[in-house]
């Protein structure tokens, strides 16, 4: 097997701050990291990370609904929802496409769909990621070994059990505990022994929260999934995704076979599994590629569709063909930047322990307390708000348009690819912006009178 010799960037160590511009940000990430180490592509990486993920028959036969062709392609890859033996966790999001299809509208609110329906998968996952921590505080702070799946009361709220195993403490126990957190008891004002428990708790449910918030940064989409009512999405999460990510936004990721383009291969694999532009229409987001020889890229999907109607004039037409154009190209980039802002934010712990997202989980005392959804808008809420970066090296590799194959809607798309090595070879790639001249702008279908 090939190795791909990457640079893991210690985030520990990076600050970034909002007044700090993007040229000195990118010399801070580039001063701070540390020597580079191989981590290889694996089998189990290759299928995870691979284009057949894309598009299956299952895409597009609206008869089955979402979550049956969620537990179809469970079965298929031998996963379930949850954690798996490798210690992996996979998760779900769906959310409800707010119109009908027979709206003008239908396809964006179903690419808004998609949005939600990530951002509750992620809540849900770091929810997920708090109990588990929970669980061990429980068996490592306090050196309990107890079955957690057969005790009701800690199923139902770890939380609380932290809370007690601290009460339950005497106080040099305590004054230990205090000092294995890094806590001062002699420091504490009025250390009196319910101040010191008030202090080691909610150092532990920071601890906690900090950890499970941060896990976002290897979460990676596996597949994205709609119906004519719904939109789901399929994540998954592993430690190394999580460094992957801070090694390829680090500019330093190194190793790539000599004379290999990267953007080449990983476009000519692209329009292998989907030759037609159809089969982009259920692509949303970021993906992590990996190529036949072991170089990993960064690809995201971006779409839109424009509000115009047959009774429309040729002008307007056209000139909302070329502003749907522009969108999807700003939605393509717009979801590349969340990704590396993603990794930045949540890696600048200094900052994050001070954030909503991490008070929202403090107060979390039982596991089902705060929805999902809630905590995945409040991370993204905090990763918009504190981040700031660019990318260099983006390329187009794929412009495309094509109408709903079931409900007729004309939709545009534009697919760009991120090589850390941040040069593209002196070959060009093929420009595609010819794909929108004369468009058939509603194919056959008769889409409701208001179209």
């Amino acid at each position: 097997m090939k190795k791909v010799i990457i640079l893991l960037l210690c985030f520990a160590n990076c600050i970034f701050a909002q007044e700090v511009t993007n040229q000195e940000v990118d010399k801070k990430v580039k001063s701070d990291c540390p020597d580079n180490v191989e981590l290889d592509v694996t089998e189990q990486e290759k299928d995870d990370l691979s284009m057949t993920n894309f598009i299956s028959a299952d895409s597009v036969i609206i008869s089955r609904k979402v979550i049956e062709m969620r537990d179809s392609y469970l079965k298929e890859k031998g996963l379930r929802l949850g954690f798996n033996p490798d210690g992996s966790y996979v998760g779900w999001g769906q959310s409800d496409i707010s119109v009908s299809p027979k709206r003008i509208d239908f396809a964006q609110k179903r690419a808004l769909a998609f949005e939600k329906a990530f951002i509750d998968a992620k809540g849900e996952f770091v929810k997920s990621q708090k109990h588990f921590y929970e669980v061990e505080v429980v068996r490592n702070f306090f050196n309990t070994d107890i079955d957690f799946n057969n005790n009701q009361e800690l199923r139902e709220s770890t939380a609380t059990v932290i809370s007690k195993k601290v009460q339950a403490l005497t106080e040099a126990q305590l004054d230990q505990k205090l000092l294995e957190l890094g806590i001062d008891p002699d420091s504490i004002a009025n250390s009196d022994i319910k101040s010191k428990q008030e202090i080691a708790t909610n150092s532990l449910r920071k601890e906690v929260a900090i950890k499970a918030v941060e896990s976002v940064k290897g979460v990676i989409i596996l597949k994205t999934i709609h119906d004519m009512n719904n939109v789901g999405v399929l994540i998954k999460y592993s430690s190394r995704y999580d460094s992957l990510a801070q090694a390829m936004i680090s500019d330093k990721l190194v190793g790539y076979p000599a004379k290999t383009a990267p953007a080449d291969s990983i476009t000519r694999q692209l329009n292998e599994i989907c030759p037609n532009d159809e089969d982009l229409i259920s692509v949303y987001g970021v993906r992590i590629l990996v190529d036949e020889y072991g170089n990993r890229v960064i690809a995201s999907f971006g779409q839109y569709s424009p509000l115009v109607s047959k009774a429309d004039s040729d002008m307007k037409k056209q000139n909302a063909f070329k502003a749907a154009k522009m969108k999807a190209a700003s939605i393509a980039e717009s979801y590349m930047m969340q990704f590396k802002k993603t990794t930045l934010a949540l890696s600048e712990i200094a900052t994050l322990q001070d954030s909503d997202s991490i008070t929202l989980l403090e107060k979390d005392n039982g596991f089902e307390e705060v929805s999902s959804s809630t905590v995945g808008s409040s991370i993204e809420d905090y990763i918009r708000e504190t981040s700031a970066g660019k990318f260099k090296g983006v390329t187009t590799i794929r412009d495309w348009v094509a109408n709903d194959p079931v409900t007729g809607h004309l939709i545009f798309g534009q697919v760009v690819l991120w090589t850390p090595e941040f040069q593209r070879p002196t070959e060009t790639i093929t420009d595609n912006s010819d794909v929108y001249d004369n468009v058939d702008p509603f194919g056959s279908k008769e889409i409701g009178n208001d179209w």
